[in-house]
């Protein structure tokens, strides 16, 4: 075995232990229905701008899915909310 599995093994972490997940990787998936503006067909673009099921729009590179973090940022404040209330 090589030393990053070694590693792994003993901590049960690889080498981005400690790497928070990003506020875009918690975002819910969601389908896309359709395309509004094609981006540039570059490595590194933004990617194709396109309206959810849930009626936002954002970029991505995705064919059938993407993340919305508008909903999730309203999940987080609904949330923030129900803990207000209850306190």
């Amino acid at each position: 075995m090589g030393w990053i599995t070694d590693r792994k093994m003993r901590t049960g972490h690889g080498l981005a232990h400690g790497h928070k997940a990003s506020a875009r990787m918690k975002a819910p998936l969601r389908k896309i229905v359709e395309v509004v503006m094609v981006g540039d067909t570059t490595l590194f673009g933004s990617g194709d701008r396109v309206k959810l099921e849930c009626g936002h729009e954002v970029f991505s590179k995705g064919t059938y899915k993407a993340r919305c973090r508008h909903c999730a940022a309203l999940e987080k404040n609904n949330d923030s909310k129900e803990v207000t209330k209850n306190d």
